[in-house]
């Protein structure tokens, strides 16, 4: 029980031998002259104050992790941000409709059409090889042609969501003024989704590749775990997920939104637990549909939900990867900024056509020059 670590308490055991084979008992004074020499690094005090701190931190941890799970749970926000908008109502009502539709087409494929084929090939029960590829090529020709048009209608749909929620909410989330300036939030909000597609995708690849490499160990232990993992994993990108919207319609830089998501991550894990579990165990068409079904309600939550106030002992590092990732393969996509300048320099021209008076030829000339000469005023 005596800990070691000095030359007092390495000579410790042989007096304790030879006490021991004299038959008298070790004299506690030298133990005491040995730890107080240097040789006891910890004392019962001082591990039940350590063991105390981490109990501590912990019950810290599942409390801020149990908060947002709360915060996510809270469906009564929800309720109150839809009866006062007629308009999310009906974005929220869109977005749920065409994913449960989509999710139907799915079923209506593996009950109906995956047997006609493979009763036509000759195979009830669809066990060889040319049924399942069949059946496979098929279902995949529709079904992704289904998802991107549902990717780019999910686009609109949440920039909306997040739009009337922040407004809802009091925060700095404005609806577009006119066309040309929907069409610019448009713009920069695709923007934004192929950067955040890119930051979440890299981190999806890094957490499966956490429980890829757990599970090839071979034990069972260490395969749960990984599975745990990168359950965790999928609850961090949900959160974050909802929470970039929210983020980005208030003015929040990268690092800002990156700051605050590293320095609460046991409250954010909580916030994406619940979608995560609701999904985690369905096949991948399925589970996007339920996703992007539940994902407009998870925005508004995110609107409604107060970070801030819990906040972490220390800053994990969680996007470090997936954002020097991102970057990187923002930085090699110069090819496109050509395409953007002129995108821009288009939007420009017409916005000044729009604004631009226009000059009446009854209008009186000014200081007696010709009224042709009377340029618009600058917007």
């Amino acid at each position: 029980d005596v800990p070691s670590g000095g030359p007092a308490a390495a000579a410790l055991p042989e007096a304790a031998g030879e006490a021991a084979r004299s038959g008298h008992a070790v004299n506690e004074d030298v133990i005491d002259q040995a730890n107080r020499d240097g040789g006891g690094e910890w004392n019962h005090e001082e591990m039940g104050f350590a063991l105390w701190q981490v109990f501590e931190e912990v019950q810290s941890v599942a409390w801020r992790f149990w908060i947002g799970a709360l915060e996510a749970l809270a469906v009564n926000n929800v309720w109150r941000m839809l009866r006062k908008s007629r308009p999310l109502w009906v974005t929220v009502r869109n977005a749920v409709l065409f994913n449960a539709i989509w999710m139907g087409f799915g079923f209506f494929h593996r009950a109906v059409v995956s047997r006609a084929i493979w009763r036509l090939l000759g195979d009830p029960h669809g066990l060889s090889v040319q049924a399942r590829i069949t059946d496979g090529v098929l279902f995949l020709f529709w079904n992704l042609l289904l998802y991107l048009l549902l990717i780019l209608l999910s686009v609109s749909w949440y920039q909306d969501t997040a739009q009337r929620g922040c407004q809802l909410v009091k925060r700095k989330g404005k609806p577009p003024s006119d066309a040309l300036d929907a069409w610019r939030q448009l713009l920069e909000s695709m923007g934004d989704e192929v950067y955040r597609l890119l930051l979440v995708g890299v981190f999806w690849l890094c957490a499966k590749a956490v429980q890829w490499s757990l599970t090839a160990l071979g034990s069972p232990l260490l395969a749960t775990l990984g599975t745990l993992l990168y359950a965790l994993g999928c609850s961090w990108m949900a959160s974050f997920y909802a929470f970039e919207y929210v983020w980005s319609m208030i003015g929040w830089s990268l690092d800002e939104r990156l700051r605050c998501f590293e320095r609460r991550c046991a409250y954010f894990a909580g916030f994406g637990a619940p979608l995560t579990l609701a999904t985690f165990s369905l096949p991948f068409f399925p589970a996007t549909a339920v996703y992007a079904s539940c994902f407009p309600l998870l925005i508004l939550l995110a609107a409604a939900a107060s970070p801030k106030e819990h906040r972490d002992a220390k800053r994990l590092p969680l996007f470090g990867v997936p954002h020097r990732a991102a970057d990187a393969v923002c930085r090699n996509a110069d090819s496109l900024t050509p395409l953007l300048l002129v995108a821009d320099r288009l939007l420009a021209l017409l916005a000044l056509t729009r604004r631009a008076p226009s000059n009446t030829p009854n209008a009186p000339p000014s200081n007696g020059s010709n009224a042709s000469n009377v340029l618009p005023t600058p917007p």
